[in-house]
């Protein structure tokens, strides 16, 4: 029994391992396809476009030197240093600061027996408001009648 499982597994294996074989082959075999068609396109393509090349190289030479002058000006944003304003930014603070104290207060946090007192209150407030209600509607009825 155990011999026959080892077999079985071994077997399992060795197909397992053919399959992949064939695979990769068949990938190898795509690869080098598409290589040797690439370098054809790319053949015809140079014999075609000779001019384009320099215009390519002009571009890509234009777009290195955008990147450099854009990395020059975040490098002197970044140290550029701003005059005579530090310290009217610091009276400005001063005076936020003063306003903030004066007119800001701070809230109480209520506590969950606190809010279960308000919560108490004001259904007795809408229950009295009800009854009151109730009272005005009979003696309407009993004046009409």
């Amino acid at each position: 029994m155990a011999a026959e499982a080892e077999d079985r597994t071994l077997k399992k294996k060795t197909n397992k391992k053919n399959k992949n074989k064939k695979k990769n082959k068949k990938k190898e075999e795509r690869r080098r396809r598409a290589r040797r068609e690439g370098r054809k396109e790319n053949e015809e393509k140079e014999e075609e476009d000779e001019g384009e090349d320099d215009y390519e190289e002009v571009e890509k030479n234009k777009r290195r030197k955008k990147k450099k002058e854009k990395e020059r000006k975040r490098k002197r944003r970044k140290t550029k240093k701003k005059k005579g304003t530090t310290m009217k930014k610091k009276k400005k603070d001063e005076e936020k600061r003063k306003k903030k104290t004066t007119t800001t207060k701070t809230k109480k946090k209520t506590t969950k027996k606190g809010k279960r007192k308000k919560k108490k209150m004001k259904k007795k407030e809408t229950n009295k408001k009800k009854r009151i209600g109730r009272g005005e509607e009979r003696r309407r009825r009993t004046r009409q009648r």
